[in-house]
């Protein structure tokens, strides 16, 4: 099955900068990348996550691997992907005890809004990063 044009030229952008990204900011959260209320956003997201009852949360378009660690150092069980294979190389590299994949939100059958379709066994849905572990209602 032929992919969207867009995912394809995005693929690529990130293939090639890749190692120039990792260069610039690394593969870590740091005060000299991230302001604080950036770490303190991640903080709070990985609070709420565990308060919550965990399960897996998935850090889609990971790049590195820089939040997906930060949050796994916090408690999290989360796995990251990104439709580079340069960035999850990166990714693996940094962070060889976390899972990084090759893929895009729209392979797992999850919509922008990190919906997921009821036919997605719930113990093998990832959860979406930003969305994960809404409240009900």
């Amino acid at each position: 099955m032929d992919e969207p044009d867009h995912i394809t030229s995005t693929r690529t952008v990130y293939d090639h900068s890749a190692s120039l990204f990792v260069e610039a900011v690394g593969t870590e959260i740091s005060d000299r990348t991230e302001t604080a209320k950036d770490r303190a956003t991640l903080e709070a997201f990985a609070t709420e996550v565990l308060a919550l009852g965990g399960g897996t949360t998935l850090d889609v378009g990971c790049g590195p691997g820089r939040a997906t660690a930060f949050l796994a150092e916090r408690g999290l069980e989360i796995r990251g992907i990104d439709l580079s294979p340069a960035m999850v190389e990166a990714a693996r590299d940094a962070q060889p005890e976390l899972r990084f994949d090759i893929g895009s939100l729209t392979e797992l059958g999850v919509d922008s809004a990190g919906r997921r379709p009821p036919e997605l066994p719930h113990e093998d849905s990832p959860q979406g990063f930003v969305t994960a572990h809404r409240r009900p209602g």
